[in-house]
């Protein structure tokens, strides 16, 4: 299409100024014509303003209020600094359900902080100064402003869990020069639940276990997401998980019950006897009850806490305290053929000689050594998964190369790593994976350490290991179980993985992700929702 330009340089000037003669009109007619026009002009535009201006009423309805959006300060700073979020990340996250603590009967967001400037004429100046001061009294990475907004003059920031009381008694003493106040960002209700993945009450007002009472004890339940995978299923008993241990209290608050053991069996006496002898020291004996009660010890009974899956049963099979590579096979065995559907098993080679060494020579060892061993355990994996039978290890606490241990090797089975409360793997955990090698034998990872468990003859105690990431992971394992009993272990290691959160640290590429109950409940059940099999 052709444009033709009119005006200074175009070919035709249609724009002709009043003071120029229209056709043939005097100058004095033109400034009459002018000003008459200009007059009609302001009457016309008196009249639509009174149509509006009718109490705000009139037929057309009140009269729109226009937003004065440039009369605003901006919402970010155009040079916030390097402690304050850039414009892009100077966003309000919604809480992740795994921080959600209970705070004397209030759910709180337990890793934020909330500032307000105590200075309405706080400037963005101040917010910087606010924030490299808060850098400088906090200088670890896991300190950090989230948040800013200089129009209400609030900041969010972000501490560890376990220290927040503590800063928000001191903060203001480390900065003293600016005035504000801090306080902690609670959960207003009400709130609709969020897919299954977390909890829509303290669990100390739900159940009345006294462990509930104290966040240290029952943590590893909040940041894996188990509430919200409660509030679809706490376990069928027809799913019985097998623990393969040392020996068991079966007697014990959060395991007896009427029908919640499920076969018991000694691999070392071939018979029934599982409990743990009473002339052994107590430490000598506690591994496997520690394991059970993890895994599904009972909710509701006024006792401890719980595990992962109260509604499912147990079969505890006992190898004492002379486990070998003979006893383990034993063991699983016994468990596929007498009907479980998860087997946890928290043993394995020690590796404290492989402590340090680079990742290329362990590779080596394990690719040379015990190729015999792991064909049996091959076989045995074959066996269960004909059986839709799942086995999880614990990876192993010598900060080495789970592979090397030849029970744990290959996809057929689930070998679970150890992360802290922050996320990050422990200082003692194995680990399996080397991303740019295609090597991947971490499967998850599951809280390893400040755990809370039951032990023999009535007792709890605080615990650590990868012992017992394993059987909280076998816990989630059982409530998928429960709402899809059909499901394979390639299947339940494909969802782990998928709905699992990502590692955080250094060592973050070398373990599985942390294993998140709700979301992997969830996405069970809708397998079988998109199977038709309701």
């Amino acid at each position: 299409m052709k444009r033709i330009f009119f005006g200074r340089n175009g070919n035709e000037d249609h724009h002709v100024p009043f003071w120029k003669p229209w056709g043939g009109l005097s100058y004095l007619g033109r400034w009459l014509l002018f000003v008459a026009l200009l007059c009609a002009l302001l009457l016309l535009l008196s009249m639509f303003r009174g149509c509006g201006e009718n109490n705000g009423g009139g037929d057309n309805g009140p009269a729109p209020v226009p937003t004065p959006t440039d009369s605003l300060p901006p919402g970010n700073i155009d040079n916030p600094g390097p402690n304050l979020p850039a414009p892009p990340d100077n966003i309000i996250t919604p809480p992740d359900s795994t921080d959600i603590i209970d705070d004397d009967g209030r759910e709180i967001v337990g890793n934020r902080l909330n500032v307000i400037l105590d200075d309405p004429n706080a400037n963005d100046d101040t917010f910087r100064q606010w924030a490299d001061k808060f850098k400088a009294a906090y200088p670890g990475e896991q300190y950090k402003v989230t948040y800013y907004d200089p129009l209400t003059k609030l900041l969010q920031i972000e501490v560890p869990t376990n220290e927040r009381e503590q800063i928000m008694r001191e903060i203001n003493g480390k900065i003293p020069d600016i005035s504000f106040k801090v306080f902690p960002d609670g959960l207003m209700g009400p709130l609709e639940e969020d897919n299954g993945n977390r909890r829509l009450v303290p669990p100390s007002v739900a159940f009345n276990d006294p462990g509930f009472k104290e966040v240290r004890k029952y943590w590893q339940l909040a940041t894996m997401q188990v509430f919200g995978a409660w509030a679809i299923t706490k376990g069928n008993p027809d799913v019985v998980i097998a623990i393969v241990d040392d020996y068991f209290d079966i007697n014990h608050d959060e395991l007896k019950g009427e029908g919640r053991i499920v076969k018991p069996y000694s691999v070392a006496k071939r018979t029934t006897e599982v409990n743990p002898p009473r002339d052994e020291a107590i430490e000598e004996v506690a591994h496997g009850t520690m394991c059970a009660t993890m895994a599904l010890g009972a909710l509701d009974n006024d006792k401890g806490t719980a595990g992962v899956a109260p509604g499912c049963r147990l079969m505890p099979i006992s190898m004492g305290n002379d486990v070998t590579s003979m006893t383990m096979a034993q063991g699983a065995l016994y468990a596929i053929y007498q009907g479980a559907k998860i087997v946890n098993i928290s043993w394995g080679m020690v590796l404290e000689q492989f402590t340090g060494m680079p990742f290329e020579q362990q590779l080596a060892v394990a690719n040379s050594m015990g190729q015999e061993e792991a064909d049996v355990w091959d076989y045995i994996y074959k066996i269960a998964n004909e059986r839709k039978v799942t086995i999880v290890w614990a990876a192993g606490n010598h900060t080495a190369f789970l592979g090397i241990d030849p029970s744990k090797r290959g996809d057929a089975c689930i070998k679970v790593s150890a992360t802290m409360p922050d996320n990050k793997m422990t200082n003692f955990s194995n680990f399996g994976n080397w991303p740019q090698r295609g090597i991947h034998e971490s499967t998850v990872s599951a809280p390893g350490i400040f755990l809370w468990a039951g032990q023999p003859f009535n007792d709890y105690a605080e615990t650590q290991g990868t012992s017992f990431s394993a059987p909280l992971t076998a816990g989630v394992v059982a409530l998928m179980k429960s709402v899809n009993p059909d499901l394979t272990t390639p299947q339940i290691i494909e969802i782990l993985q998928s709905t699992g959160k990502s590692p955080q640290g250094v060592n973050a590429p070398f373990i599985g992700p942390i294993v998140q109950a709700g979301p992997a409940v969830m996405k069970a059940r809708q397998m079988v929702v998109g199977n038709g099999n309701q």
